[in-house]
């Protein structure tokens, strides 16, 4: 296989680019949200992990549902669905963290110790699990049936 054809098997790839395209579009999405409410660009949001909608939802999902869609229920399609549950839980399960980092922040702040807040805006609502699971279905849905 020639480097020419490996990377044109890659990029055209329809698990990556539902992958790639869920990230991008829920990505794009956390930072204008996050511009308006800021009222400021807010371009750092492309990288952080929180906030509506979930990424983290939106690619496994798209990862999982792709697979489904080429292979069926299979060993791999039982797996990355295991795996995108656990994923989801696992976001949703850092706002219990939250809500103890929120604490620390207080008690900083309370008591006057010098020392940088902590990150508090970690973890996903139920609503942003929700709509990084749609993101990630319809984006799929869209790669392997229309585009």
């Amino acid at each position: 296989m020639s480097i020419y054809s490996f990377f044109q098997e890659l990029f055209t790839n329809k698990i990556l680019i539902s992958i790639i395209l869920a990230w991008f579009i829920s990505q794009t999405i956390k930072v204008l949200i996050m511009s308006v409410k800021k009222k400021k660009l807010r371009l750092d949001y492309y990288i952080t992990g929180s906030g509506m909608p979930s990424s983290h939802t939106a690619i496994f999902v798209a990862l999982t549902y792709s697979i489904y869609l080429l292979e069926g229920i299979s060993n791999l399609f039982i797996v990355t669905l295991i795996i995108t549950l656990v994923i989801m839980d696992e976001v949703l399960g850092f706002l219990s963290i939250q809500k103890i980092v929120h604490a620390l922040n207080y008690l900083l702040d309370k008591f006057e110790i010098k020392q940088t807040r902590l990150r508090d805006d970690i973890g996903h609502t139920i609503p942003e699990v929700i709509v990084g699971f749609l993101i990630g279905m319809l984006v799929t849905y869209y790669i392997f049936f229309i585009f």
